[in-house]
């Protein structure tokens, strides 16, 4: 009987054969992949050219209404020009003016509960508590 030996040269060729074999593969693969992919993955971008244009609109108007109230101070019960935010949501109307907060630090430091400080101050009991959390004690 003959028996088989297979040597190290022997060995290190049949690697070589199948490491050619699957880079061959591969490269076939990514090469139909390549011809496939672009008819397959052709996506309609206008919807979302559409919603980057409007967002881009509307920034533009955001932009000079801050150009607008940067010019002009804003007082208390004037509201903002029809022209400026014609097309732009409406935002919340702003909180009072800063100084709302000082008189509340002041009453804080007064000793005021915060029901009474939120009250005064127009501000809600949470602030109210957080400035008295704050402020109560800055006096001494």
């Amino acid at each position: 009987m003959e028996s088989i030996v297979i040597t190290w040269r022997e060995l290190l060729l049949l690697a070589a054969i199948a490491i050619f074999v699957y880079v061959a593969e591969a490269v076939m693969f990514l090469l139909k992949l390549k011809k496939i992919r672009p008819s397959q993955s052709a996506v309609d971008l206008s919807p979302i050219q559409s919603q980057i244009d409007s967002l881009s609109e509307r920034l533009d108007l955001l932009q000079q209404s801050i150009a607008v109230l940067a010019v002009r101070p804003v007082e208390r019960h004037e509201p903002l020009r029809q022209e400026s935010v014609s097309t732009a949501e409406t935002a919340p109307p702003v909180r009072e003016a800063p100084s709302a907060y000082s008189k509340a630090i002041e009453l804080a430091r007064q000793g005021l509960d915060p029901d009474s400080l939120a009250q005064r101050c127009g501000i809600s009991r949470g602030e109210a508590e957080l400035i008295i959390a704050l402020h109560r004690f800055d006096s001494a």
